[in-house]
C-alpha cells in the first residue's frame, strides 16, 4: 500500500534516512496512477473526450447529417434494388451538393482557425487565464454537443451549423490543453512515458466507444444489412448523448478540479499588443527554423502537408461516402 508506505517512509527519515526509503518512495510513485500526477489524469481524461466526440462524430453524426441533406436535396439515400450502391446527386441544398457538404465546413473552419488561433495563443501564453479559458472552451463544447442529439429531418441544416462551431471551438480547447503538456514533469522521459499513456487511453477509448454504441445500436435494432435513414438518425443521436454525457463528467473532473492555474510562462511586454503579439511570435519562430534548423523545417513541411493530404481524403471519403 502506497500510503502506508510513504507514512512509514516518512517516520523513518525523522530517525535515519536510508536509499532503502527512497527506493520505497520512488518504487510507489512509480505504481501510482500516472505517479498520481493530477494533471497528468486530467489530460487523460481530456484526451478520452476529445477522441471519443471525433469518432462518434466522424462515424455516426456526419454519415447522418449527409443522408439528410441529400434527402432534403431530394436525391436517393438508400441503394434502389438491382444496384451495387447509390445513385449519385446533382441536385443542390442551400446551395451546394450534399456531398460538397463537410468539404466548406472543413475549409471555413481551417480558415477560420488559422487568423484567430495566434490571438488565443498568445492569450494562453502571455496571460494568467489559461485555466479559465480552458474552462470557458469546455463548457462551451458540451453545450455545442447537446444541441446534436436532436438531429432529424427537420433540424438537420441547423445542427450541421452547431457541429461545425464545435469542432472549431475543439480547436482551441486543444490547444490549451497541450499548453500544459511540457509542463507536466520537467523530466522528459517522464513526459514521453505521459504522451504514451495518453494515446493508449485515446485510441483505446475510442475502440470501445465504437463497440459500445454499435452493440447498443444492434440490440435496439438500429442496425442491419441495409441502413435507412431512421437507422442513421436513431444512432447518431444514440452516439451524440453518449458523447454528451462523457463530455460533462470528464471535462468538469479534468477542468473543474485537476488543472490548476497558471502565471505567464512569457508576460506581455509593454507596448507589445496582444492580438499581434502571437503573429509576431509566429514569425520570429519560422525564420529562426528556416536559418538554423533545416532539418526541423523540412519535418515542419512534411507534416504540413502530410496532414492536410489526410484531412483532404478523410473529407472527400466521407463525402462521398
Amino acid at each position: 500500500d502506497c500510503d502506508t508506505a510513504t507514512a512509514s517512509t516518512s517516520f523513518t527519515a525523522t530517525t535515519s534516512f536510508s536509499a532503502e526509503d527512497s527506493s520505497s518512495r520512488s518504487s510507489c510513485s512509480r505504481h501510482r496512477l500516472l505517479d498520481g500526477n493530477p494533471e497528468a489524469i486530467a489530460w487523460t481524461l481530456d484526451v478520452v473526450v476529445s477522441g471519443i466526440v471525433l469518432v462518434g462524430s466522424g462515424a455516426f453524426l456526419i454519415t447522418a447529417l449527409l443522408k439528410l441533406a441529400t434527402d432534403a436535396a431530394g436525391c436517393e439515400t438508400e441503394r434502389l434494388p438491382g444496384e451495387s450502391k447509390i445513385r449519385e446527386c446533382n441536385n443542390t441544398v442551400h446551395g451546394m451538393k450534399p456531398s460538397s457538404l463537410i468539404t466548406v465546413y472543413a475549409t471555413a473552419i481551417g480558415l477560420a482557425a488559422a487568423l484567430i488561433m495566434p490571438v488565443v495563443g498568445a492569450i494562453v501564453d502571455k496571460t494568467p487565464y489559461r485555466r479559465g479559458i480552458g474552462r470557458l472552451l469546455a463548457g462551451l463544447f458540451c453545450s455545442l454537443i447537446f444541441p446534436t442529439i436532436f438531429v432529424s429531418e427537420d433540424t438537420w441544416f441547423a445542427v450541421s451549423i452547431v457541429f461545425a462551431v464545435s469542432v472549431f471551438i475543439g480547436w482551441f480547447q486543444a490547444m490549451v490543453l497541450y499548453a500544459y503538456l511540457p509542463e507536466l514533469s520537467s523530466d522528459k522521459a517522464v513526459v514521453n512515458k505521459y504522451t504514451r499513456t495518453f494515446s493508449i487511453a485515446s485510441f483505446g477509448s475510442m475502440l470501445l466507444y465504437l463497440v459500445l454504441i454499435v452493440g447498443i445500436s444492434a440490440a435496439l435494432g438500429y442496425t442491419s444489412d441495409t441502413d435507412t435513414l431512421d437507422d442513421e438518425i436513431a444512432t447518431a443521436r444514440l452516439s451524440q448523448s453518449v458523447s454528451f454525457v462523457l463530455a460533462v463528467i470528464f471535462f468538469s473532473i479534468a477542468w473543474g478540479w485537476l488543472f490548476k492555474p497558471r502565471q505567464p510562462p512569457r508576460p506581455l511586454q509593454e507596448g507589445e499588443s496582444i492580438l499581434t503579439s502571437g503573429f509576431r511570435q509566429i514569425y520570429s519562430t519560422a525564420v529562426k527554423v528556416h536559418r538554423h534548423y533545416p532539418a526541423l523545417k523540412w519535418f515542419f513541411v512534411a507534416i504540413t502537408l502530410c496532414d492536410a493530404a489526410t484531412v483532404a481524403l478523410l473529407v472527400f471519403f466521407v463525402g462521398h461516402s
